[in-house]
């Protein structure tokens, strides 16, 4: 069994969120115990309730006091090369950060985009760096909507890079880091794969702790997290959002969002899609679809709630982009699988008519869904079919026997992929670190 650590939120570390000092250099504090740990971006204290993770030493991380709200303002920002800092006049109330800051990959090796949202109207600024000294560059921001969500893509990055980011709104920060996409050129690629987490989000957090343990570990994994659907029950809710992915009790969700940039396509409970969207603001051609390249590889991200049967534009689409990538190891992520192990759901008709002859074609190494709420791997004609549906949503069971399907469990799971060179590694574990299979692929 592997071990597995969990990380707390409780001070703001390289990887982590907190409402800390906008002073340019914090001083040190002692550690502090749980029952005495500061709030997240401005929130309420944590009820007793659900499980938060004890806090854990991380080297080198510099831990600092939170202010007092009480004078605060929008802040002043440095040029590029300089560390920022705030001015701090009595004239707003405190900021607080409601949701983020979280990563959206804009399919660019360069660039980077960060989202947040804040509880009230305030200008924030967003300072970056190679070091937590931030001297990369700043940018003053301003919501964008009604609901005070900001964002801004941070441009002319080095690929395959760590950087350190830090969002201030007023005496409102959060912090957190994140790599660049590797060199077109790259020949290994390591990332991270699940679904369907819903309202089981005490059991996302473990899932949570265990990518932060092992990009902790292994910083090569500190890329993606492919999300296969379903991030929430009610898509078109903003409360399902809030009380569910975005919950601020869950500090290891809010610490894996703000430091691993987080790609899911749209679910079934996504809905209409309009919040989706909004929270997760990728390049989307049309639809909620797109692709990207991510060193060796190349990712669909495809929309089944916009037509994608042959014939429509998105299969037009899909056909072109497929057979114009170069890239070895090509992946296709969707919802509602065309291979699992049945006992909900059954598989997907479009998926096996449609999607499945493109894939072998173009020689798509893996199609990656969800849906059923268990692990199933599939093989169809040298195409992998995984149902990564274990995130956090109350589990089905799968059926024997169902068609071309080699592998099943009935556990809550996510996936670790390794490609290197002409060989794919998958690790499929539970939240409790335990491995339910491992598999290769090879090119």
């Amino acid at each position: 069994m592997r071990t597995r650590c969990c990380v707390s939120l409780s001070w703001i570390l390289a990887g982590t969120l907190l409402l800390a000092s906008c002073a340019p250099q914090p001083t040190a504090a002692p550690a502090v115990t749980p029952e005495l740990s500061p709030t997240v971006g401005g929130a309420s204290p944590a009820p007793a309730s659900p499980p938060v993770p004890t806090p854990i030493a991380v080297p080198g991380a510099t831990q600092t006091t939170a202010p007092s709200p009480t004078a605060v303002s929008a802040p002043t920002v440095t040029p590029a090369g300089t560390a920022g800092t705030a001015s701090l006049p009595a004239a707003m109330p405190a900021a607080v950060l409601r949701k983020g800051p979280d990563l959206v990959f804009t399919g660019d090796n360069t660039q980077m985009k960060v989202v947040w949202q804040l509880d009230t109207s305030q200008a924030s600024a967003l300072l970056w760096g190679t070091d937590l000294s931030y001297s990369g560059g700043s940018a003053a921001t301003s919501e964008y909507d009604a609901d005070h969500q900001q964002a801004y893509t941070i441009t002319g990055l080095r690929p395959g890079t760590k950087y350190d980011y830090r969002v201030i709104a007023g005496a409102a920060a959060s912090a957190g880091s994140f790599y660049t996409a590797p060199d077109a050129s790259a020949t290994d690629l390591s990332f991270f794969a699940y679904g369907d987490t819903r309202t089981g989000t005490a059991i996302h957090d473990l899932i949570a702790a265990d990518v932060i343990s092992t990009y902790t570990a292994d910083p090569a994994f500190q890329t993606l997290v492919l999300v296969t659907g379903d991030l929430v029950s009610s898509g078109d809710e903003e409360t399902s959002w809030t009380a569910e992915l975005f919950d601020p009790r869950y500090r290891n969700i809010r610490t894996v969002l703000a430091n691993v940039a987080f790609s899911p396509v749209m679910g079934n409970h996504e809905g209409a899609g309009r919040l989706f969207a909004k929270y997760f603001p990728m390049p989307f051609v049309a639809g909620r679809y797109w692709s990207f390249d991510y060193g060796p590889a190349h990712v669909v991200m495809l929309d089944q709630y916009t037509p994608y049967r042959a014939g429509s534009p998105q299969y037009a689409w899909l056909e072109k982009d497929l057979a114009a990538t170069g890239k070895e190891w090509k992946f296709i992520v969707l919802h509602e699988p065309g291979w699992s192990a049945l006992g909900v759901h059954p598989d997907n008709p479009t998926v096996q008519a449609d999607i499945e002859p493109l894939a072998e074609r173009y020689g798509v190494a893996m199609v990656l869904g969800g849906h059923l709420h268990y692990y199933a791997r599939a093989m169809v004609n040298g195409v992998v079919h995984l149902t990564l549906g274990g995130g956090g949503a109350p589990l089905y069971t799968p059926e024997a026997g169902a068609p071309d399907v080699v592998k099943t469990s009935a556990d809550h799971n996510f996936a670790e992929f390794v490609i290197h060179s002409h060989q794919l590694t998958g690790t499929v574990l539970t939240p409790a670190g335990t491995v339910i299979e491992t598999f290769s692929v090879m090119k």
